[in-house]
């Protein structure tokens, strides 16, 4: 499938749908679509684990059921054909439902490929470059958990500790990869024990630095206690990661 050439569409732009080889989508049908991803269904952290390490997922909205897959080639062909960002959203709240909705899931997908693939993902081989300088197998596991904590960071949860405790339900999957034990689910530990605990394991275990650039502004941090050194899960980033910036400053030779 072909990408879409450069320019600005708008969500029913017939050239759109043409280039594509499919059937207009109607103003109506991008707004049913644009409420339905807007479920906070989508942005639960531990249907995370139950999406990505699923082998038959059903999905019920209502009275509706549908197989997960066709979900998941709708928002990986909007993807595919960079449409995340180009369509032009009816109004300003269904542009933030676009991006939670549909790029909230995508993640999901991304990781469910990276569980299935192993390590060796090329999705997930770019991410530990980028975010933790990890290019071979050491530090590998300890640097997924890393990633898999930051691009979950932004979901709801009930429980701070789950932040970090969903995402290691999902690494465990490459315990017999690394070099050394996964820290364990203990929730009669403290949040920032938790934390500190799980900042420290790939700073012991992936000769990289680069979870101190998960750390953000001390005005955004919500659980006391914290060290400096320690990124509070418990909110979103408000920034991207220096170490991202880093690797993307085209003033670098």
């Amino acid at each position: 499938m072909e990408k879409r050439p450069s320019g600005t569409f708008s969500s029913n732009d017939p050239k759109l749908f043409a280039m594509a080889g499919i059937e207009p989508i109607s103003t109506q049908q991008w707004e049913a679509a644009f409420h339905f991803f807007s479920r906070a269904w989508f942005q639960r952290l531990w249907i995370v684990q139950e999406a990505a390490l699923s082998r038959a997922l059903h999905f019920w909205c209502g009275d509706t059921g549908f197989p997960w897959s066709l979900l998941a080639e709708f928002v990986t062909w909007i993807y595919t054909v960079d449409w995340q960002y180009s369509l032009e959203p009816m109004h300003a709240r269904q542009f933030t439902v676009q991006f939670t909705g549909i790029g909230s899931l995508y993640q999901i997908i991304e990781i469910g490929n990276c569980l299935d693939n192993g390590l060796n993902d090329p999705f997930i081989r770019k991410k530990l470059s980028l975010l933790f300088g990890i290019e071979g197998r050491q530090g590998a596991v300890a640097g997924f958990l890393g990633i898999t904590i930051h691009m979950n960071q932004h979901r709801l949860v009930g429980d701070a500790k789950d932040k970090v405790y969903s995402p290691l339900a999902m690494t465990v999957r490459f315990q017999s990869h690394a070099d050394e034990p996964l820290p364990k689910p203990e929730y009669d530990r403290t949040v920032q024990q938790i934390y500190q605990g799980t900042a420290e394991y790939p700073l012991e275990h992936s000769n990289s630095l680069a979870v101190l650039s998960l750390v953000d502004e001390r005005v955004t941090r919500t659980v006391p206690g914290l060290p400096s050194w320690t990124p509070d899960w418990s909110v979103e980033m408000s920034h991207e990661p220096l170490i991202m910036l880093d690797r993307h400053d085209a003033t670098k030779n």
